[in-house]
């Protein structure tokens, strides 16, 4: 199944300086996305290798912009 994400986002230019840039992925990392819920407790999500590449993707264009 593909999907496709047409929205639009740009950090401010004080967002861009705090972000600390991800380094490549290698073979064998096991990226994970962390949502820390209102209630103080964390919920993890282990991602798939795809989707790990398009979040690289996407956070390393949001920080150079």
């Amino acid at each position: 199944m593909t999907t496709h994400l047409p929205q639009f986002v740009e950090l401010s230019d004080q967002d861009r300086k705090k972000a600390i840039r991800l380094d490549k992925l290698g073979k064998g990392d096991q990226p994970e996305v962390r949502v820390r819920r209102r209630s103080g407790e964390d919920q993890v999500l282990k991602l798939p290798p795809k989707a790990a590449v398009l979040l690289e993707a996407a956070l390393g264009r949001l920080i150079k912009a």
